[in-house]
């Protein structure tokens, strides 16, 4: 067995390397030696503590909606309470925590970003498994308070995705973005008008 396989940190080590690639390059785009190179570990040490290349991926998609689930709805009270208003300041609150989320781990946008316009084929149902129980949760919260919960919150995570992966253009024109902390904190604030925009009135 190779030495590097006892390491107790190989397997994050791994799991940080592959996150990465897979965010950069895609599925079919990372191959597992290149995640070893990166990890700076062997192919055997990958297979030891992950197993394939489909496993890994599946390990990391897993460890992100951990993640995800954390930070989105650990914004939402146990029972939310029936009052609109308080409803909406969770709401406001969640998108704070997730925006500030993926600027500071960008590879997690990409990496679902470059699924869905690779169109990657390997673990289709991953949205399925992964990603759409967090977003019913957050549109269960939202309730009849929108016309459509399903399009309030792709739109606001498409928002957040395309801002962290893309930035902005400024009013003259310059591309800014997460390293901004001015435009981000003017993002912030447009999400929330987005989000109002598509929220019900208030009584």
């Amino acid at each position: 067995m190779d030495d590097q396989a006892t390491e107790p940190d190989s397997k994050r080590r791994i799991l940080d390397a592959a996150r990465t690639l897979f965010a950069r390059t895609g599925y079919e785009g990372t191959s597992t030696r290149a995640i070893g190179a990166e990890a700076g570990l062997n192919i055997a040490t990958i297979a030891y503590h992950v197993g394939s290349k489909r496993e890994l991926y599946q390990q990391v998609l897993e460890e992100m909606d951990r993640q995800e689930r954390t930070v989105l709805l650990g914004a939402l009270p146990d029972a939310l309470p029936d009052d609109p208003a308080a409803r909406r300041r969770a709401l406001f609150e969640a998108l704070d925590r997730y925006l500030a989320f993926c600027i500071a781990n960008p590879e997690v946008p990409m990496l679902w970003m470059r699924r869905w316009l690779d169109e990657d084929g390997d673990l289709p149902d991953a949205e399925t498994a992964y990603a759409l129980p967090a977003y019913r949760q957050i549109e269960a919260a939202v309730g009849d308070q929108a016309e459509s919960p399903h399009l309030l919150v792709r739109t606001l995570v498409w928002s957040i995705y395309g801002f962290c992966t893309g930035g902005v253009f400024d009013r003259d024109d310059h591309r800014t973005g997460p390293g901004d902390p001015a435009a981000v904190e003017a993002f912030r604030l447009h999400l929330h008008r987005v989000a109002d925009a598509m929220l019900k009135p208030l009584p």
